[in-house]
């Protein structure tokens, strides 16, 4: 069982319990406390109450490519991690929010305690753009008091629906509860999502580089991916951005 498990405490759970209740303001599904007391990962704010807790989908398959990478050896700033010890951090299924299901359908683990060098590293990336220039314009999520993730799971769509759209015009038309990927983000997608870089590229619109262009990532049928320079005034018919949902799911 993960650390994110093994930390709560029975406070929680009484709060858990009281929420819970039909006759609070704000109460949280049943479904999700059970799909909690069963070992999903579920949002931490049990939204959807009316709908139950949402699909759990499996993350085993992400968690193993991250491995196959070496992300293990490079996360905690380059401290270094053994398999075992890394794949014990991640829970092995997640629950996806009901309002993000045919919206966010993919899944990717992040983390932030990877230099970007790292990840390029990791993904065996082509560089056109220094990812270390690169700016986020999308807040980095956080904990309940405040404090930055460093390992989070988000739900994304992966811009295939936003092909041949400039990266401007979809930032224009994002929902309230979306924002854009960012460069740490994309840089996770060649080492979890290689079949969706093959079959087109993906804009990064929640970063921009120093002349504040956006990114991109593809791979094609290229030996490797690419990170550059996207474009962000003009779309491109091989390339669309990928957006996440803005709650996303804390492990650490």
């Amino acid at each position: 069982m993960s650390g994110f498990f093994e930390e709560v405490t029975h406070g929680q759970i009484r709060d858990f319990m009281r929420r819970t209740d039909p006759r609070v303001e704000g109460a949280i599904s049943r479904a999700w406390f059970q799909a909690f007391l069963d070992g999903h990962l579920v949002p931490r704010d049990g939204v959807d109450t009316e709908a139950g807790a949402g699909r759990i989908m499996d993350i085993s398959s992400l968690i193993e490519a991250m491995i196959q990478h070496g992300v293990h050896k490079v996360t905690d700033n380059g401290n270094s991690m053994r398999a075992a010890q890394y794949r014990k951090l991640w829970p092995k299924t997640v629950v996806q929010p009901n309002e993000y299901a045919s919206r966010f359908d993919h899944v990717l683990l992040v983390d932030t305690t990877v230099e970007l060098a790292a990840l390029v590293a990791c993904g065996n990336a082509v560089l056109y753009t220094n990812p270390a220039s690169c700016q986020d314009n999308v807040p980095v999520p956080t904990r309940e008091d405040g404090a930055p993730l460093t390992r989070y799971v988000a739900f994304f769509q992966d811009g295939a629906k936003n092909k041949n759209r400039s990266v401007e015009d979809c930032c224009d038309t994002f929902a309230p509860d979306e924002v854009g990927l960012v460069t740490a983000e994309g840089l996770h997608l060649p080492i979890q999502h290689g079949p969706i870089l093959r079959d087109h590229g993906v804009d990064i619109p929640g970063s921009r580089d120093d002349d504040w262009y956006a990114l991109g990532v593809g791979w094609f049928d290229n030996a490797q991916p690419g990170f550059g320079v996207s474009g962000l005034r003009y779309g491109n018919p091989r390339y669309g951005s990928a957006s996440r949902g803005s709650m996303v799911i804390p492990v650490s």
